[in-house]
């Protein structure tokens, strides 16, 4: 037999063995060869096929994203943005549902005077009236603690100066808080947020400058805002009205009006438009506040909160007739600057929206009615658009259905996380 044998050239180089007919011919070692040739272009086939390269391509580019994610997060690269809701802090999370029977319910601001758990549940009231009280107001919120009750209502006071209150012997009943020269909202936006006002009907938001007439009545002014289903409302002014705005003052021989806009005087607001919407448009880095009452109409309207009225049958007299002196620039430019975070917003969302992107009814009603230039003179504050009837109780009619066409009024209970035991009490 002639013997022959086979030289190979490299492996990465090889098309095929190469037969020296100078070798020993050795039929294992050229099939072990062509077995090699054979697995090798069944590799370099694989490699060429379009299926792998594009696994191949795909598993790059994920891990590049991935990466460019994590590196976005860590060195908090703000140009790369994930369209997602944004969390809210008040937001129960999968762990705070699996152990939220440590709530039990809706809380309350009433104090604690045993040890161990109140019985459940608790007291359900008309309404939890907050206060920026100082000392000079002492006696006037005392005539209202006594004209209200703690039956029907609990009593929040926000201390801004030093001034004690123990002469009262209904001060132990009542939460206060205490930061000097700090004002109502900066309070507010604190302290009552949605899940303190839970277990309330209504939340009266006042200046400690008010003057109660004969006729006016807490538990009546809410029973009123609760048959009409009335979200923000204020009693008319008897006297003391601020620049002269005279459509504010008490209209004799009516209920009351709906109307445009409320101060941010003495605003009684329900639970429910507090916790779903002027709460949460109340900045944190305020001082005076001009402008939140700018947003409590047109905003929380376009969501369903739509009957804002003065109620004439129960009027106060606003005290303070002061100017307001060198606050008034001030608290102008924190209005402007107020109204602008709102225009960006609504300017972004019109953007979004001529490109195809959907918001919202209430964000597009909303935005509609703030950009044509809602509440930028005098003349558009307080428009009535008619008197309070007692068949308004029979429909969910909003006041001004062409600023929130296809809108219904809600509920004043609507939104809350009412408690089974208080649900048929609403």
């Amino acid at each position: 037999m002639r013997k022959l044998s086979a030289s190979y050239s490299r492996i990465d180089e090889l098309d095929r063995p190469t037969i020296n007919a100078s070798s020993t011919y050795s039929p294992y070692e050229y099939g072990h060869a062509n077995f090699r040739q054979h697995n090798l272009k069944g590799f370099r086939s694989l490699l060429r096929s379009k299926v792998l390269r594009k696994f191949f391509t795909r598993l790059v580019l994920f891990g590049i994203a991935i990466f460019a994610v994590l590196f976005a997060y860590q060195t908090g690269v703000s140009s790369i943005r994930c369209h997602r809701p944004i969390v809210d802090i008040h937001t129960l999370t999968e762990t705070d549902l699996e152990f939220s029977f440590a709530e039990r319910e809706a809380g309350s601001l009433e104090p604690m005077f045993e040890f161990g758990p109140r019985i459940v549940p608790l007291q359900r009231k008309l309404g939890l009236i907050a206060i920026a009280a100082g000392k000079k107001s002492k006696e006037r919120v005392d005539h209202l603690v006594k004209l209200a009750g703690f039956e029907n209502f609990s009593f929040f006071l926000w201390h801004w100066d030093n001034s004690t209150w123990n002469e009262f012997d209904w001060y132990k009943n009542v939460t206060s808080v205490r930061q000097l020269k700090q004002t109502k909202y900066w309070f507010a936006k604190r302290f009552l947020s949605p899940h303190v006002v839970q277990n309330y009907d209504y939340v009266f938001v006042w200046d400690d400058d008010f003057g109660l007439s004969p006729e006016f009545d807490p538990a009546k002014f809410v029973m009123t805002m609760k048959n009409y289903n009335i979200h923000f409302a204020q009693p008319a002014i008897s006297s003391g009205e601020h620049f002269g705005v005279t459509k504010v003052v008490k209209t004799p021989g009516v209920i009351g009006r709906y109307v445009n806009f409320v101060e941010m005087m003495f605003p009684v607001i329900s639970s429910a438009a507090w916790s779903t919407c002027a709460w949460r448009a109340i900045p944190y880095d305020g001082r005076a506040y001009w402008g939140v009452d700018n947003l409590w109409y047109p905003m929380c309207g376009a969501q369903g909160f739509c009957r804002v009225a003065i109620l004439d049958k129960y009027p106060v007299a606003h005290m303070d007739t002061r100017n307001l002196g060198g606050w008034a620039f001030s608290m102008t430019k924190e209005l402007v600057h107020y109204r602008r975070m709102f225009t960006n917003e609504c300017e972004r969302v019109g953007e979004k929206t001529r490109k195809k992107t959907r918001y919202p009814k209430a964000v597009r009603d909303f935005c509609r009615l703030w950009m044509a230039g809602y509440f930028t003179t005098s003349i558009d504050f307080f428009i009535t658009f008619n008197n309070i009837k007692p068949q308004d109780q029979l429909n969910d009619q909003c006041p001004m259905e062409s600023d929130f066409p296809g809108t219904r009024n809600k509920k004043y209970y609507e939104g809350l996380e009412v408690s089974a035991h208080h649900r048929n009490t609403l």
